[in-house]
């Protein structure tokens, strides 16, 4: 998903658009062979680094990352919060917000359409039983 987007902004937008990093703090797969991960200090700092090159290669102040899954979030606000000092920002994205927000108006939908059946029919029923 990352990919997906990160071509599409390359695609759309006058941005640069930095290679993916393959490390990162993921904790939970660790037991499973070939796994990797790194502490959060250390995928903070590489995080945090990484703008801080870019800032001073390109002097720009505002960063985006693309991620998924909130076991990664604290890497990135921790990082956030370090470059702010700095005059640096570091927005990311919040794929499970957005996507319960989706569920969320999806299902509201799915709930909205349901009841206006209802009613349709409820009405219906109703406007029959006058008639007879």
């Amino acid at each position: 998903m990352a990919e997906y987007v990160k071509d599409r902004l390359a695609e759309q937008a006058d941005v640069i658009v930095a290679p993916s990093v393959g490390y990162g703090y993921y904790p939970p797969f660790v037991e499973y062979p070939g796994s990797t991960t790194l502490p959060l200090s250390v995928a903070r700092d590489m995080v945090a680094n990484i703008c801080r090159s870019y800032a001073r290669s390109s002097r720009a102040r505002r960063f985006y990352i693309v991620a998924h899954g909130p076991i990664a979030r604290p890497v990135y606000e921790l990082a956030a919060k370090q470059l702010e000092l700095e005059g640096i920002l570091l927005p990311f994205t919040d794929w499970d917000g957005a996507k319960a927000a989706v569920a969320k108006t999806v299902t509201q939908q799915e709930w909205d359409r349901t009841q206006t059946n209802s009613r349709r029919r409820c009405c219906s029923t109703l406007h029959q039983q006058r008639s007879t």
